[in-house]
């Protein structure tokens, strides 16, 4: 099964992390030699005897031609191995880099060819299913009460237009690969900040309760996160949108913030516990004083 385009993104963004922390590199092989030398008679002309060594040598290929180093066991020896291995995970990762970037491009291609069809397809799909849900709920009611109830009739076809709105609304929240901002972003202190994941969070909104995906960073100077997409949509530290804070923020002027919540559920089908409706008003009022 392939893989989806936030997990390549994910791999993707793994592998650069890895290349940025690789630290000193060169090219070539460290080669260990035992060798025979010309005196007789000598330990090393007895058969099955390795020869003298080891000797260490750093070859390289440059240009068409090899180039030899001799190295002495000991701290340079090390040092020299360090980096030639660090070179060989360089060329391994960035062929790897190169075959995610490949598929992200493949996926990438296919989905802004179809997105806006897809879409408008899946939402087709969604509000069918709900219209025809709703109507065979109506049939039923009216068939065991012999009539419709106006009252009833009108709130749970409000409730089921919400629904649909959510659904809508949810898509079109998460069209946008989740505010992915390359693999660094700004952190809003002047640092560049470092993609880690996607993360999702729930939101209340005026419609409905929605899942928003959401493209995550980590600014190692600052210690903190950064969601760029939560600033976009102005829900940072918050699960309410910016929607339901201000109907909070008006009913919150009530004589008691639970005559608020209730008078919010009633009027506009928003459940949310009195806590809320208190802090809230309480930061919109605290935001006007300013």
């Amino acid at each position: 099964m392939a893989d989806s385009l936030e997990t390549l993104e994910r791999q993707r963004a793994e592998i650069l992390r890895q290349m940025q922390h690789l630290g000193d590199m060169r090219r070539g092989s460290v080669v260990e030699q035992y060798l025979r030398c010309g005196k007789s008679p000598c330990c090393c002309k007895r058969p099955g005897h390795p020869g003298h060594g080891p000797y260490f040598a750093l070859t390289c290929k440059v240009a068409g031609k090899t180039k030899t180093r001799q190295l002495r066991a000991g701290p340079v020896l090390e040092k020299v191995r360090r980096e030639v291995h660090a070179f060989h995970h360089f060329r391994e990762l960035s062929e790897r880099l190169i075959q995610i970037n490949e598929e992200i491009c493949e996926h990438r291609r296919v989905e802004e060819t179809g997105c806006k069809k897809n879409l408008m397809a899946t939402f087709r799909e969604e509000i069918e299913q709900e219209i025809e849900d709703f109507l065979a709920r109506v049939l039923r009611d009216q068939d065991r009460m012999g009539h419709l109830d106006l009252e009833a009739l009108e709130l749970a076809l409000r409730s089921s237009m919400h629904q649909i709105g959510g659904v809508l609304l949810e898509k079109l929240l998460n069209s946008d690969e989740g505010g992915y901002a390359g693999t660094r972003t700004k952190c809003g202190q002047g640092h560049l900040a470092e993609f880690v994941e996607y993360r999702r969070k729930e939101v209340l909104t005026v419609l409905s309760r929605v899942a928003v995906q959401r493209a995550y960073y980590y600014c190692s100077v600052c210690a903190g996160g950064v969601i760029p997409k939560d600033q976009e949509l102005d829900i940072v530290g918050t699960c309410f949108s910016p929607g339901v804070r201000r109907l909070m923020g008006h009913v919150g002027g009530k004589d008691s913030f639970a005559e608020g919540r209730k008078d919010l559920e009633e009027l506009a089908g928003i459940m949310v516990k009195t806590k809320s409706v208190e802090r809230v008003s309480e930061a919109l009022g605290g935001q006007n004083r300013v």
